[in-house]
């Protein structure tokens, strides 16, 4: 949990370093200054150099654009936006306007997490202010050096203290060429990066030609991104004579379109031409230059052209974490058994036969919510004056990652329930009632919102074994994600066959199958 505290706080510092003190007070732009501002932290090693520009960004517009692109980050909106507010409060008091970040492959050695060194001039900033702020990072060290202040390994920082720079006649150029923007990215290849490539890889992958088209046709590159409202990213390449620069842009070119030949490349992006155009760079002189933007369209060509790909990789962590959440549930469940010798019912019920409280809170002490459980009155039913105040306090376990219900209290995580299911009614089941076999008998699935319940109301899903298959839809696209009596998570396909459904949800049917 610290090592999770300290990145986010890192995250916030390094992300409010860009967001800024009044425009009025931003310098003019000069890339010579700020070349021979980091000039001297750069050694042999040192391949990317990033500095962020506290004039430029709006730190609650750039989340406001995060969320639109990534609708599912709206619930951490607030969040995000105080924790980054904090930090940049903090930061303009102590009146920094730049940070520069160094790497060094000596800082990727695999031994450690990788890390940057951070370099701020301190020029008008407040040196105690900003090591209180520094303090709460995992830096090893942290202090002022000089007329800046440093941030990063203590190795770093002794070789920074005996070492010579290394020149590297392309920076100011190529921060000319990253613009006076909110964030530059400089990639420049140490001096011995193109002997190493062309001895180590004399052809490039698929055919590619020989790999002096790399070496030639990149000296160094420039990345300017422009912060919202007008987002905006700049890459210009470096080449060493127009002819390097049309020979990468070839291979460049090339690359793309045996990319997009991909299967399954196809399957997730489809078209994927628009892209070839799109990330095919212009040549300008002896230069490679692409741009995208909110002006010429190319920032949201790329966000449309990603949009189903993100939604693949945000399924797919979602169902990951719904399945974690599964397999607490199947453990608790058995805790549960081995405690009081059977799976618990789908509720309690009074001396009428009326439901009480759903199976959920039954299992709150069994996964380490026993004071929550407590202040539960079990005699009650879950909508009495005071157990329906407790609605809003469900467990993180229970919310449905891909779920947009949890705020008021829905899960969609139910038992099926009937005659002949592993939850009959007010009879309880016993594991060794399984006579299917635990790891063909369904334990406990995710359903997708419309079947979602109160998380403390006796309700889930009710099966017809005429009809298994109603009713039964799942969060996610394709299936449903469920737990099996003998503890173990999977990703059901449906639609499924009814016997083979029927024998899934059935503990004692005598038709035992393999999902």
């Amino acid at each position: 949990m610290q090592r999770i505290r300290y990145q986010l706080i890192l995250a916030a510092v390094l992300v409010a370093t860009i967001a800024g003190i009044a425009a009025a007070d931003e310098p003019a732009f000069d890339p010579d200054a700020r070349a021979k501002a980091i000039a001297p932290f750069l050694d042999e090693q040192t391949f990317l150099v990033v500095r962020l520009d506290v004039a430029k960004i709006d730190p609650v517009k750039l989340i406001d654009r995060l969320v639109a692109t990534v609708p599912e980050l709206k619930p951490q909106r607030t969040m995000m936006s105080l924790t980054v507010g904090t930090a940049h409060a903090a930061l303009l008091q102590t009146g920094a306007k730049q940070s520069y970040a160094v790497f060094s492959v000596e800082e990727f050695d695999f031994h450690r997490e990788p890390m940057p060194s951070i370099i701020i001039p301190m020029q008008g900033v407040n040196e105690e202010m900003l090591s209180l702020l520094f303090s709460q990072t995992p830096f090893e060290v942290k202090q002022r050096l000089g007329d800046v202040f440093f941030a990063g390994y203590r190795s770093a920082l002794e070789r920074l203290k005996q070492m010579t720079p290394d020149e590297r006649p392309g920076l100011a150029a190529a921060f000319k060429a990253a613009g006076d923007t909110a964030a530059q990215a400089l990639f420049l290849p140490p001096k011995y990066t193109a002997r190493v490539i062309e001895e180590m890889m004399p052809e490039l992958p698929l055919n590619g030609g020989p790999s002096t088209i790399l070496t030639h046709g990149c000296r160094w590159a420039a990345l300017g991104v422009g912060a919202p409202p007008k987002l905006s990213a700049r890459l210009t390449v470096q080449s060493e004579d127009p002819e390097a620069a049309a020979a990468l842009r070839r291979v460049w070119h090339g690359g793309l379109r045996e990319l997009g030949e991909e299967k399954e490349v196809r399957r997730v992006l489809g078209d994927f031409e628009p892209l070839v155009k799109l990330f095919t760079p212009a040549i300008e002189g002896d230069r490679l230059v692409l741009e995208l933007s909110d002006e010429n369209g190319g920032v949201e060509q790329l966000i449309g052209a990603l949009k189903t790909p993100l939604q693949e990789v945000r399924a797919e962590a979602q169902r990951s974490m719904s399945m974690n959440n599964l397999k607490q549930f199947a453990l608790s469940l058995h805790q549960y058994h081995q405690k009081h010798a059977q799976f618990p019912s789908p509720a309690n019920y009074d001396q009428d036969g009326k439901p009480l409280l759903s199976w959920r809170v039954h299992l709150l002490p069994f996964l380490g919510e026993n004071a929550l459980y407590e202040q539960f009155h079990l005699d009650e039913p879950w909508n009495s004056e005071h157990n329906q105040r407790l609605i809003g306090k469900m467990p993180k376990v229970y919310r449905g990652p891909a779920s947009k219900r949890a705020e008021d209290g829905h899960t969609p995580y139910v038992v099926l329930t009937g005659e002949g299911t592993l939850f009959p009614g007010q009879s309880s089941v016993q594991l060794r009632d399984i006579k299917d076999g635990a790891s063909n008998t369904i334990l406990v699935v995710e359903v997708d919102d419309e079947r979602s319940v109160l998380w403390t109301k006796p309700a889930d899903l009710a099966v017809d074994l005429q009809k298994p298959a109603d009713g039964l839809v799942g969060a996610y696209d394709g299936g449903i994600v469920a737990a099996f009596a003998d503890g173990h998570v999977q990703f059901l396909r449906l639609p499924m066959d009814d016997a083979r459904l029927r024998a899934l949800i059935t503990p004692t049917a005598g038709d035992s199958t393999s999902p």
